[in-house]
């Protein structure tokens, strides 16, 4: 493998590793919100 090959599986691998932490940064953050609003919806029934 050149050094030009070694590179580019580099970036492919930086750009996959962001496209995770984002995708699962919206999962935890639609959960988050979910939780937050079952919270909200239970204190205004008490």
């Amino acid at each position: 493998m050149s050094y030009n090959h070694l590179s580019l599986l580099k970036i492919i691998l930086s750009m996959l590793l962001v496209d995770v932490t984002c995708f699962s940064g919206i999962i935890v953050g639609s959960h988050l919100i979910n939780i937050h609003q079952t919270f909200r919806i239970r204190r205004a029934n008490i």
